[in-house]
């Protein structure tokens, strides 16, 4: 931002000082008692009280006049003018600039340690396991919908063995859906889990493993077969039960359902679809657990660690990249405001030359002035005493004082000598401070711009040999 300081100096106000000392009454009185006395040659006290008001306006004045702020934004301005500006600016964007980039190269270096054991580690699982194919990873929202069929799945074989159990198991409905809600987490649950867990365990590498499942296979199947043909002939008895109305029959009901296999062939085509059904949940139960992520066991953890490896490598490539420019883009900019900074101070320079140059002529005016309205208020007074007074007046009534004011600027504010230029100096240094500012800004903004190149070229040299 331009600023001009300008040395201002107070005028002196003769009518108000007149009012305030009351000098005519003074004067008249001085006079009626014959003072000053015909051969004095002091003043006497209302004429010292007129020179204390004129060398006080004097020294307020200078005092605040504002020549050391003056002098102040003179050295300042020079400070910004002055060859190799951009010096410190450029040595600190270099060190930020290479420290930014030693630590960017830290942290790939531990990231790509990591995805290197985790991608290492993938191949030894595939090649390990003959698998050739990637790993079939399911999205969030696949999943999300595998879950749903399982639950609408639960949801339909809850409702319809409740209403079916109703009214032969004791508890009522209460009761009904207690088993009901068993059964059919047996079915489609312990299903899904089978499909999941078990199923894709059967052909593993670890001959414990396979066992294991095998061995729950076989108590699965045979609980998933009862428990289907169970409620199949169930739903048969049970409906030749409620045909007599007879609470007793339909308990006997349950009863002899408990072991169903006696009984199958009496069962209706109703029955008979009831149990396909149970089956076929169970069944696409099996297939959506299977399938619900990549169905090699552990394939789908290590390509999901091995991936999110490299997503988190790849990021801290880019972010990388975008912390580099980001930080040339902040160099740049800081660059270009510190020139304009310099060039603010260089036109806040020349304008505040022109406030030494016309203050300069201000204060010697002033001086003058301030000498003639003393001497004024001097013949003021004695003019009216002269007219009043019946005895000579002393001689130097009709001398003119001096008041001992340095009348020259030069002597005056010696500190701002040198600064006290021609417009022909003047406007000649600025040019030549604002040709050194566009020419070192050129030079600063070419010197970073290749400083970046470099550590780019690098980083992008670094990237390149980790592969």
């Amino acid at each position: 931002m331009t600023t001009k300081i300008s040395l201002k100096f107070a005028n002196f106000n003769v009518p108000k000082c007149i009012n305030e000392l009351d000098i005519t009454a003074k004067s008249k009185a001085d006079a009626s008692y014959g003072m000053p006395l015909s051969d004095s040659t002091a003043f006497s006290s209302t004429e010292i009280e007129i020179e204390h008001e004129i060398i006080k306006c004097y020294s307020d004045g200078v005092s605040n006049c504002n020549s050391s702020s003056l002098e102040e934004a003179l050295q300042n301005a020079a400070s910004l003018r002055q060859a190799d500006g951009h010096d410190g600016q450029i040595s600190s964007l270099k060190i930020n600039l290479k420290t930014l980039y030693a630590e960017c190269k830290n942290r790939l270096s531990t990231e790509y340690t990591i995805y290197r054991r985790d991608k290492d580690y993938l191949d030894f699982f595939r090649k390990d396991n003959s698998l050739l194919a990637k790993a079939n990873l399911k999205t969030d929202k696949q999943k999300a919908f595998s879950i749903f069929i399982v639950m609408c799945m639960f949801l339909f074989e809850v409702t319809v063995n409740t209403s079916l159990m109703s009214g032969a198991i004791s508890g009522g409905a209460l009761g009904a859906l207690a088993l009901a809600s068993v059964i059919a987490f047996v079915n489609i649950v312990s299903s899904f889990m089978v499909g999941q867990f078990m199923i894709p365990n059967l052909y593993h590498k670890q001959k414990s493993k396979t066992r294991m499942s095998w061995i729950g296979l076989a108590f699965y199947v045979p609980l998933i077969l009862y428990i289907n043909f169970a409620l199949g002939v169930f739903r048969t008895l049970s409906e030749k039960a409620t045909q007599t109305f007879n609470q007793a029959e339909l308990q006997n009901v349950a009863a002899q359902a408990a072991w169903p296999f006696d009984n199958l062939s009496t069962n209706t085509l109703d029955s008979n679809g009831l149990i396909i059904i149970g089956l076929l949940f169970a069944v696409i139960s099996i297939l959506d657990g299977m399938y619900f992520d990549e169905l090699y066991p552990g394939y789908a953890k290590v390509s999901k660690e091995a991936a999110k490896s490299e997503d988190s490598f790849n990021r801290l490539k880019r972010e990388g990249f975008d912390l580099l420019q980001s930080m040339q883009k902040q160099g740049n900019q800081q660059i270009t405001g510190f020139k304009k900074n310099r060039e603010d101070a260089n036109r806040s320079w020349a304008n505040n030359i022109d406030s030494v140059q016309a203050g300069f002529t201000d204060y010697e005016s002033w001086v003058k002035s301030l000498t003639k309205a003393g001497n004024n208020l001097f013949q003021q007074y004695r003019s009216t005493n002269k007219a009043f007074r019946s005895t000579e007046v002393p001689k130097y009534f009709s001398e003119i004082h001096d008041f001992g004011f340095e009348g020259s600027a030069t002597q005056r504010f010696r500190s701002l000598i040198a600064v006290n230029l021609s417009d022909e100096s003047k406007d000649e240094q600025y040019r030549q401070a604002n040709e050194i500012i566009v020419t070192e800004y050129n030079a600063a903004i070419i010197e970073l711009n290749t400083i970046y190149s470099e550590i780019i070229d690098a980083y992008q040299d670094y990237l390149s040999r980790l592969r």
